[in-house]
């Protein structure tokens, strides 16, 4: 048997891991400076969802353990680790308890 992940797949798998790198690290510290400061951070979060779908990418993940409250009004919704990217399943953080919340782009 092959269990191998399929071309399709792979090359998502990159092009996510790219949007990751690219995109999303980079944006975490003005997040928590926005948050931390007690702005919401759309002026992060809506240019990371157009960067998204214009990427490709149908789901965006956020993991916190204080601001759920905050994604879930905007249309977030929680989920369990099995539906995050394997490559995050595996860098998850199970003493720090996040809350994880995905929403379809």
């Amino acid at each position: 048997m092959d269990f191998e992940f399929s071309p399709e797949v792979q090359a998502m798998q990159r092009t996510l891991r790219r949007f990751v790198d690219d995109h999303v690290v980079p944006a975490n510290n003005e997040w928590h400076r926005l948050a931390e400061a007690g702005t919401y951070p759309l002026a992060v979060i809506e240019p990371l969802k157009a960067r998204a779908r214009a990427a490709g990418l149908g789901r965006l993940f956020v993991l916190t353990t204080r601001t759920a409250h905050w994604f879930l009004k905007r249309g977030f919704a929680p989920v369990d680790v099995d539906r995050l990217p394997v490559e995050r399943q595996q860098l998850y953080n199970w003493q720090r308890k996040s809350q994880i919340l995905m929403k379809s782009l």
